[in-house]
């Protein structure tokens, strides 16, 4: 059996504001990273998609102060589903986290990408998950996990910078 370990990391950049409708050309405005099979455009955010590991290596996006914690935030859609833009044989599943070793885990946060019920549904497609230890991002004694504190410390940049263009990526090891 396989073990997949992902490892994340975030970059942001403050930058200047920006529109809440963004396009693909925005979420790369500093380039698109080498290595991907596929690039996803969505209207939050932009995935670079591996056929190999069925799973981003990275996704970009930029989100605002009046985007993120606007009063008129979408609900969370939690509707997980398969990317129908990829390749069927490169498609990964919910199912593919039936196993209790593993969560989905979000690249481009849904709680980030709420402007609009669609922009939050597209977060929730397969193409935008990894597989994390639960650990990494839920909730334990009341206390986020590493994912979740550094989702929220975006989120508190945020608040001082009004502005910023984030990029998180996974690395992938095989034992």
């Amino acid at each position: 059996m396989m073990i997949r370990i992902m490892v994340a990391v975030t970059f942001c950049a403050v930058v200047a504001p920006l529109r809440a409708e963004m396009h693909c050309g925005m979420h790369l405005m500093y380039g698109n990273p080498a290595g991907v099979d596929q690039v996803l455009c969505r209207t939050g955010y932009v995935s670079g998609y591996s056929y190999q590991y069925k799973a981003p290596l990275w996704v970009a996006f930029s989100i605002t102060s009046s985007s993120v914690f606007s009063n008129n935030k979408a609900k969370r859609q939690n509707d997980f589903r398969v990317d129908p833009e990829l390749p069927i044989d490169y498609q990964s599943s919910p199912k593919d986290y039936d196993e209790p070793v593993f969560d989905q885990g979000h690249m481009a946060d849904s709680a980030d990408i709420d402007f609009t019920k669609s922009a939050n549904s597209e977060t929730f497609l397969m193409s935008n998950m990894v597989p994390q230890i639960p650990e990494m991002n839920r909730a334990v004694f009341g206390k986020n996990g590493a994912w979740g504190k550094l989702e929220d410390y975006t989120r508190s940049w945020l608040k001082r910078r009004n502005h910023l263009y984030v990029m998180a990526g996974a690395i992938y090891i095989y034992k």
